[in-house]
């Protein structure tokens, strides 16, 4: 019989000797950990070992585990022809023994219990190590088989389609390139170049006839995407709920605004549909990188407001990938391996599809267009032969498709026949190499799809977030929506921004000039950072907007940033807006869209504290518009018939292609930006020739008329918080735009008209004089005087300095933004006229200038 001494000798030569072993490591470690614990037990043991033990059991564990440590030792490859997982296995059943007998020895129950647990979770943690890593190995013998096909796939059909792919990689890369540098015209970069460079008259002349043609390259994006956290299922039943009630809608026109509700009532009053009402139904994950993302996933939707930068990333990924497959000279890139970029605009589609409507997106591909211009450069290669090459690559699992602008189907109908295009087009060509597609169990596609090992088609789809949610796509697509940037990225765009548009203005010249693109840049970056201006602060979030912000920067000639007045600022950035929906949709009426959004807007302003508008509503702003543009005093059917038709086509313009409103949720539409609906409700405040009726009554509204009604307007609303932006804005506006007198007259009517009253605060005076830093001239003297005066005798009368402190606070802050000539000579005047006012009055302006000598 064994010895105990020469057990635990015999496990000390067994420790050794394993610690040597190359294979199975970790299995033997556990085999090591067990024998140090057993010994420790033993050697702590106050009785020796008996029979119970089994002190000869042990020994012939000791036995076969050391022949098993022996033959590893001796020969690591060759094991007498046992396999790993047989020598895994042994090795596991060797250990739970071992633990066995550790448990044995211990006398407490809960002692016992948790080694024998201890050790069970161990070999459960081992034996799933071990199927990861036989996984992993297979897997990257299946992905280096799979990537010599694929790149064997792509050398054969590159030699078949050679001359047309080529050209169309050569196309790609140039229509790509670049983008127009919308909003900066020859004379102002000309101007501007001179004062930056000092340049000559006949350099400022060439530069501005060069800028005409001028391009601005496309070399980064700057979006970055949080994922959607609802479900398929979630969009799949809101897909449902509204084609359900489609039918209805078109045959019941008299309660289409009831039933639209009806539709949103009955998505609120579903517990799952709960995260599609939210209003941040996102997931909070780090690092969702565009690489990451298109590694990763075969189905993407990108989701973004209007100018949020999604077609760009789309043309700057085109370019990407259709620079490195003409160069030949790598099989993948940053987004995974080389696939052919196929981009298609669905709003090009959408025409096609009028004419052809038995057309299908497989067969349009290849006679596609980006914005009108051929995708191939060579007249002798024809549209059939580009679609031969570009469907073979797709039936090869050779492409990446990108579907840009789901959002630009005009109706409805056709927007879920496109939807069912597209969907069939996924489900047919976009499956994984395994065929599993799309619609099949998201269990399937995530344990066996990863398109940046097993090849196979990928498909991205861009699109609004208002449009989408309105009629989504279903499938296991991955959603992912573009976050606003945040003030390191508004800087680094900034940076971006003028770096490139002086390296052009450089390379137009062709002179050996130091780009003083960041030094142009230093006042803007320091206004955004410094800014209490939230408003600017959310426009410059979007990277269209802030592109327009910095044209406007740009365009000052006077070294500053930005206009100081907010409404010069608003103006100037809804114009770029406006032109550039202009130059998209071509036909719009551009005064009618004007007038319809201030319509929206002002009609927000008054009736809802959520800043949204449902979307019937806004078609019967249309109508009411389109109406009282036509110069009929009786309306026939078939004129009614028209203006429903019209308003229709222009609800659907302004709400999903202008780029002004965004969608909210529930069927509600708000303005993108708070400053475009204070902008739009300012201009709704001093406008007063709408009226159809009065329009038929006289050509033109009497000067003194026109005053008095926009005065009383200002005035309806000055006790509404909500609307002091707006009027501010508004007196920005008339002091910018109207003559001198007219708007002197205005000011004293509005002073007048709201100021009646012995009240405790003069509200005429106080909105006027607080619209200090928005006027872009100010009133005369003697309007500022008068407002100053009331404002003064009623904080002398009511004691402001004791009863309402802050109001002093702020008019005395107030006067310091004012010119110091201006308030000198108020000042002055209220001495000089001393005997008017009262003592109180006196001490009350003693008490604003006190210990203020350099101010006033």
């Amino acid at each position: 019989m064994e010895t105990v001494a020469s057990i635990f000798t015999a496990m000390d030569n067994i420790i050794q000797r394993a610690n040597e072993v190359k294979v199975c490591q970790d299995h033997v470690q556990l085999i090591i950990n067990s024998l140090t614990h057993l010994r420790r037990g033993l050697n702590d043991l106050v009785t020796p070992l008996d029979e119970s033990h089994s002190q000869e059991d042990l020994a012939q564990i000791l036995k076969a585990i050391n022949e098993v440590i022996t033959s590893c030792s001796e020969n690591e490859n060759y094991l007498n022809g046992v396999t790993y997982q047989d020598l895994e296995s042994v090795l596991l059943r060797l250990h739970s023994r071992l633990v066995q007998h550790e448990a044995n020895i211990t006398g407490d129950y809960e002692t016992k219990v948790q080694i024998l647990s201890n050790a069970c979770q161990k070999q459960q943690l081992l034996r799933q190590e071990s199927f990861d890593e036989t996984m992993r190995q297979k897997l990257e013998a299946i992905e280096q088989c799979t990537k010599k096909n694929i790149i064997e796939k792509r050398r054969l059909l590159r030699e078949k389609h050679l001359k047309t792919i080529e050209s169309y990689l050569r196309t790609s890369i140039e229509l790509h390139k670049s983008e127009s540098p919308t909003g900066l015209t020859g004379d102002i970069v000309a101007k501007v170049t001179h004062n930056s460079y000092q340049i000559s008259y006949k350099e400022r002349m060439t530069l501005e006839h060069k800028w005409r043609s001028c391009k601005l390259p496309l070399s980064r994006t700057f979006i970055q995407l949080i994922p959607d956290k609802s479900t398929s299922f979630e969009r799949n039943e809101l897909r449902r709920l509204l084609m359900e009630n489609e039918t209805n809608i078109l045959h019941d026109t008299h309660s289409r605004k009831e039933i639209s509700k009806g539709i949103w009532k009955r998505l609120v009053s579903t517990p799952y549909m709960i995260s599609m009402v939210e209003k941040d139904p996102y997931s909070k994950e780090d690092n969702v990188t565009l690489e990451n993302i298109i590694r990763s996933k075969r189905w993407i939707v990108i989701l973004g407001d209007p100018r949020s930068g999604k077609t760009s990333f789309a043309r700057l990924l085109v370019h990407h990938l259709a620079q490195t497959l003409l160069l030949n000279g790598s099989d993948s890139t940053d987004y995974g391996p080389l696939r052919i970029p196929i981009l298609i605009r669905i709003g090009e589609f959408a025409e096609i599809l009028k004419e052809q409507p038995s057309l299908n997106l497989f067969d349009y591909i290849g006679k596609h267009k980006w914005t009108g211009k051929s995708i191939v450069d060579d007249l002798s290669i024809s549209s059939d032969n580009v679609s031969n090459a570009l469907q073979d690559y797709i039936k090869q699992g050779q492409a990446l498709i990108i579907l840009d602008g789901l959002n630009e189907i005009p109706m409805s109908n056709q927007r879920l026949k496109i939807i069912n295009i597209v969907e069939n087009f996924v489900d047919t060509y976009v499956q994984t190499p395994t065929d599993i597609s799309i619609f099949d169990n998201v269990y399937l596609n995530k344990l066996f799809d990863d398109p940046s090992q097993l090849g196979g088609n990928q498909l991205i789809i861009t699109s609004r977030i208002a449009s989408y949610h309105a009629a989504p796509l279903t499938g296991q697509f991955a959603h992912y929506t573009i976050k606003p940037m945040n003030i390191e990225h508004i800087k680094d765009f900034v940076d971006y921004w003028f770096f490139r548009v002086h390296q052009r203005v450089i390379e137009s010249l062709g002179l050996p000039l130091v780009n003083q693109g960041e030094t142009h840049s230093e006042a803007l970056k320091k206004e955004l950072e410094t800014t209490k201006n939230v408003a600017l602060l959310d426009m410059a979030s979007n990277s269209g907007l802030l592109s327009s912000i910095c044209t406007i920067c740009f365009s000052q000639l006077n070294g500053s940033s930005l206009p100081t007045q907010r409404i010069l600022l608003y103006e100037l950035v809804i114009k770029s807006v406006l032109n550039l929906c202009h130059s998209t949709i071509p036909t719009i009426d551009t005064p009618k869209l004007i007038r319809i959004l201030t319509d929206i807007a002002y009609y927000i302003h008054q009736n809802s504290t959520s800043n949204c508008i449902d979307k019937e509503e806004i078609k019967e702003i249309c109508v009411q518009t389109i109406q009282a543009s036509i110069n009929k005093t009786l309306l026939t059917t078939e004129d009614m018939y028209d203006i429903e038709r019209q308003a229709s086509e222009m609800a659907q313009v302004i709400r999903d292609d202008v780029g002004i409103l965004t969608y909210r949720g529930e069927s509600l539409y708000g303005f993108l930006h708070s400053i475009f609906q204070e902008y739009f409700t300012c201009l709704k405040l001093i406008e007063v020739d709408k009226p159809r009726q009065r329009r038929l009554t006289t050509d033109e509204l009497d000067r003194n008329k026109k005053i008095q009604l926009i005065a009383q307007l200002l005035c309806r609303h000055t006790a509404d918080l909500r609307f002091r932006v707006p009027i501010t804005l508004a007196f920005g506006k008339i002091s910018s735009s109207w003559p001198q007198n007219d708007f002197n007259d205005l000011c004293h009517e509005f002073i007048q008209a709201q100021d009646k009253d012995d009240s405790l605060l003069p509200l005429g005076a106080y909105i006027l004089i607080n619209c200090v830093n928005d006027f872009v001239n100010y009133p005369s003297n003697d309007i500022l005087f008068n407002a100053l005066d009331r404002l003064i005798i009623a904080a002398g009368q009511h004691k402001w300095s004791i009863v309402c402190p802050f109001l002093f606070y702020q008019i005395t802050n107030t006067l310091r933004k004012y010119p110091h000539d201006i308030i000198s000579l108020w000042i002055n005047k209220l001495l000089s006229q001393s005997s008017r006012h009262d003592i109180q009055i006196i001490s009350t302006l003693c008490h604003l200038i006190e210990g203020k000598p350099h101010e006033f």
